[in-house]
């Protein structure tokens, strides 16, 4: 993972495609002022990198040196989605993942035939100066996507099997169904999809290890 100065220059830039006026700035949080314009995203660049420097981190044993998280959320083509719908499922997502209190800055780009956008965020908690924890935080996104289509009542056609594979994994797994689910592509149901279906329905760590080794007995 580059370095959070590089990270930004890529989410504020032309892209590989070197597209002018790409990115469009959303906002950010954790800084105490809100990023609207270029320089206060330059100065937010500097905190997030003096706050990332070995001095300034608080574990003694091991320091962190993957300081940028790099975040893309993408909408289907036509959604309605705008830029606040897009500063809010941002916030939503860091808070999802335990970096609620996280410096970020969040743009919109331009780029594809979708609405998308980036997020450039600090792996060291402001306030304590520790790392934060990327265990299953794909998992977690994920699941937060399944959440943020229903608040929306955005859920497409192309969308819909994974809502039936979370309803089927939501609190005590229908394992019944969730078979049928997941064997509808692939007789094969690998470890992976098992996760991510348990994932869908919002379990995690030793929960989902526990309801998958229960999956695997039932079929």
């Amino acid at each position: 993972s580059p370095g959070i100065r590089k990270t930004m220059d890529y989410i504020r830039g032309p892209g590989d495609d070197n597209i002018p006026d790409r990115a469009k700035l959303i906002g950010g949080q954790g800084f105490g002022f809100d990023p609207k314009t270029n320089d206060d995203v330059d100065l937010a660049v500097d905190m997030m990198e003096h706050n990332a420097k070995r001095e300034m981190q608080a574990s003694q044993t091991k320091k962190c040196e993957k300081d940028a998280l790099h975040i893309s959320v993408s909408w289907p083509p036509g959604s309605r989605a705008d830029q606040d719908e897009m500063y809010e499922a941002g916030k939503a997502l860091l808070k999802e993942l335990g970096m609620e209190k996280a410096m970020a800055v969040i743009y919109k780009h331009s780029d594809k035939n979708h609405p998308h956008m980036h997020m450039g965020v600090s792996m060291i908690d402001p306030k304590t100066g520790l790392t934060y924890d990327r265990y299953q935080a794909v998992y977690r996104a994920q699941h937060l996507a399944i959440k943020w289509e229903r608040l929306k009542d955005e859920i497409t056609p192309t969308r819909r099997h994974q809502h039936d594979v979370a309803d089927a994994a939501a609190g005590v797994p229908d394992f019944s169904r969730l078979q049928k689910l997941l064997q509808k592509d692939d007789e094969k149901i690998s470890h992976k999809k098992i996760d991510q279906a348990l994932a869908y329905g919002g379990h995690f760590g030793r929960d989902m290890a526990a309801q998958r080794e229960a999956f695997k007995k039932y079929i």
